[in-house]
């Protein structure tokens, strides 16, 4: 599927996103994986990823809901039809990342509205995708790549210095290439 079997631990610090995402991503694999992370990360929940992959065909192991996750192969991930009952686009990103790799359709049913960014990612490289508010439907499928890719500054680091700007008397300030993503500029609001 494109990816190698690193040889080692795959350690991702404090980055809670990254595991997540790579949980997705890696329970499509034909090799296993070990995702570990700093005390900090390592004490965060992953059951809530890992419970839909499972549902999905995954063979996935946490300590006790927490990293180190350790990820095997299986013959065959599954498409999910799947009601998300908590706003996390971490959950509902590592779903679709599997789902890339389904035998099926994957539906995923929503009444929160949470980030978009990996559906419009995912419809940007040619994804059969349809997103709303109230749901993603995604058949499995191979991206096309694209020769160029510019990513956005993320919001939540400009936020700080924004939120400085309009309590120093007389500042200005221009932010150059942030995202402004509707699901991510609340502050704004």
């Amino acid at each position: 599927h494109g990816l190698k079997d690193p040889g080692q631990e795959l350690f991702f610090g404090n980055s809670g996103t990254s595991m997540r995402l790579f949980m997705g991503i890696l329970s499509a694999q034909n090799f296993p994986s070990i995702l570990a992370g700093d005390s900090s990360l390592s004490s965060r929940p992953m059951e809530r990823v890992a419970i839909p992959l499972r549902k999905m065909g995954a063979c996935i192991t946490t300590d006790n809901d927490h990293a180190p996750v350790n990820i095997f192969p299986t013959s065959q991930i599954n498409g999910l039809r799947h009601k998300l009952t908590l706003p996390s686009a971490q959950v509902k990103s590592a779903i679709l990342l599997a789902a890339l790799y389904a035998d099926s359709k994957t539906i995923l049913k929503t009444t929160l509205i949470t980030r978009n960014h990996t559906e419009l990612m995912l419809q940007s490289f040619g994804c059969p995708i349809i997103h709303h508010d109230k749901g993603v439907e995604i058949e499995c499928g191979e991206p096309k790549g694209r020769d160029a890719l510019t990513i956005p500054g993320d919001f939540s680091s400009a936020s700080f210095l924004i939120l400085a700007t309009l309590i120093s008397k007389d500042s200005q300030i221009i932010i150059k290439d942030v995202g402004l993503n509707p699901t991510r500029i609340g502050f704004i609001k």
